[in-house]
């Protein structure tokens, strides 16, 4: 009972403690459908990255640890972000200024931080080897659409490409060896357990959980394409989007800076580079009420040539509905391997539920 308590209780901190304020300068209502109002605004729209969440999470199979909950709460403090104020207004015109266009597009340049953390199901639900993702990132949105000539656009099949570059750090914090809860990473001790490692070695069964090392280097490349299918008072009332990316593993820090890297013994069982696939679907209701919207995401990612006991493939299909504050209610399923830094190694069959915040609501496509 005691478990139970402390989720709702977190759920609902998360739930009451995300809406905002009107953006300064809107109104409650539009012009001319009442139903299609939005009181809340966050202050900075980011088209591609994860959502914040916080939820249960459970095992579908027979699995070697249990959880309580997991958490991601995405934080991105940009250095500057133009996106939901640019998008209300039409593009610079061709022939003006560079000066001019730069102040009118729409993109952002922020600080990451992106930790990932679960409560084992154990005697004391202690949270184990937490994720942890600091980085440099930019994003841009870039429409494709073009107004008639008294400037206005379609309100139908509305299209964008979004790219997003970062750059940064991504470890957990431990300071064991990856297989060997009783020796030191980087000693010899240490280093001379991948001689015992080989094709046919399950990694999965001599993982350290409880204080193994994962550290990297990471560069990421996004792109999305995102067509709005119909738009109603310049807020969009469904669309659909593609996703694919890259994301690179490296030893320097920024490519220059010879910290944080990742060791060889490692990176030859986890491989450089993760590629991903992801899906979105959104439907917007005319005349919300306490439900403003859905989402259904179906994301899938490969890792490129890790160890042979790794599970390279994994996808996760998300289905969620949304309070105009923009807090929703998720469920996940879960297959392949899996996220939480060195238990990539797992082969997983997850479901979850909880809370989540989306930070690329219905901005109001106005270009």
């Amino acid at each position: 009972m005691k478990r139970i308590i402390f989720i709702l209780s977190l759920l609902c901190y998360s739930y009451y403690g995300n809406g905002q304020e009107p953006y300064p300068g809107e109104t409650t209502e539009t012009a001319d459908e009442p139903g299609l109002n939005r009181r809340y605004y966050p202050l900075n729209f980011y088209p591609i990255g994860d959502e914040l969440s916080i939820g249960y999470l459970g095992n579908l199979k027979t699995a070697r640890e249990s959880y309580l909950f997991e958490a991601q709460p995405t934080v991105k403090l940009p250095f500057f972000n133009t996106i939901y104020k640019n998008m209300k207004e039409p593009k610079a015109a061709a022939d003006v200024p560079f000066g001019e266009k730069l102040k009118k597009a729409t993109h952002a340049a922020y600080a990451s931080f992106q930790p990932q953390l679960r409560m084992f199901n154990d005697a004391s639900m202690p949270v184990k080897t937490p994720s942890y993702k600091i980085g440099i990132g930019y994003q841009h949105l870039f429409s494709l659409n073009k107004a008639n000539e008294f400037g206005d656009l379609d309100s139908r099949n509305l299209k964008y490409i979004a790219i997003a570059f970062e750059t940064g750090h991504f470890s957990n914090g431990q300071s064991g060896a990856a297989f060997d809860e009783h020796l030191i990473d980087g000693t010899p001790a240490a280093d001379s357990l991948y001689q015992h490692i080989d094709d046919n070695t399950d990694l999965a069964a001599i993982l350290n959980r409880k204080s193994g090392n994962f550290s990297t280097n990471y560069t990421e490349i996004m792109f999305k394409y995102l067509q709005v299918f119909e738009v109603k008072n310049d807020y969009a009332l469904h669309w659909f989007s593609a996703e694919a990316g890259w994301t690179r593993y490296h030893d320097n820090l920024l490519y220059m800076i010879p910290i944080g890297g990742y060791t060889e013994n490692d990176i030859v069982l986890y491989g450089k580079n993760l590629f991903h696939l992801n899906f979105e679907y959104m439907y917007r209701f005319r005349k919300p009420g306490c439900i403003d919207r859905v989402k259904l995401n179906v994301n899938y990612e490969y890792l490129y040539k890790p160890h042979a006991s790794v599970t390279r493939s994994r996808i996760e299909i998300i289905p969620a509905i949304y309070h105009k504050s923009n807090v929703g209610i998720y469920a996940k399923l879960a297959f392949g391997h899996d996220t939480y830094n060195y238990r990539f190694v797992d082969n997983i069959s997850h479901w979850g539920i909880g809370l989540t915040y989306d930070l690329f609501p219905s901005l109001e496509f106005a270009r």
